[in-house]
């Protein structure tokens, strides 16, 4: 996905994609519509639709905005600036007592609350 089903959310868009996986999951329950793989009738009727019936267009454009708004950059980065209040127990099990597993700079954050994340999962 390129991001542009999720930038047309974010700004209220009415959405007509096709049925991929990402796509199945934001535009459901009203949030857009979808239409098959390979078929201009099945996107011009949708299209059609949406620019006949204003009311349509409105309901889906709204419920797409307030679905959209847990996808704002203030609340994705919430989670990470809260890093730090991960319990330590939870980061020292992501590593081992020699620091290597499936994240070894865990094990400094797990030790001093702090430090850069760069995970290998190969342990090397």
């Amino acid at each position: 996905m390129s991001g542009t089903l999720a930038f047309a959310m974010g700004a209220g868009k009415a959405i007509i994609s096709t049925p991929y996986w990402h796509a199945k999951e934001l535009l459901d329950d009203g949030r857009g519509a979808l239409v098959p793989f390979e078929d201009p009738g099945a996107l011009a009727a949708a299209a059609i639709d949406l620019l006949e019936n204003s009311e349509a267009r409105q309901t889906m454009r709204q419920l797409a905005y307030l679905y959209g708004r847990d996808m704002v950059w203030n609340k994705v980065a919430r989670p990470f600036l809260n890093f730090r209040s991960v319990p330590t127990q939870f980061l020292s099990s992501l590593t081992t007592s020699s620091g290597s597993g499936i994240c070894p700079s865990m094990a400094n954050i797990a030790r001093y609350g702090t430090g850069p994340l760069l995970c290998n999962p190969y342990g090397r």
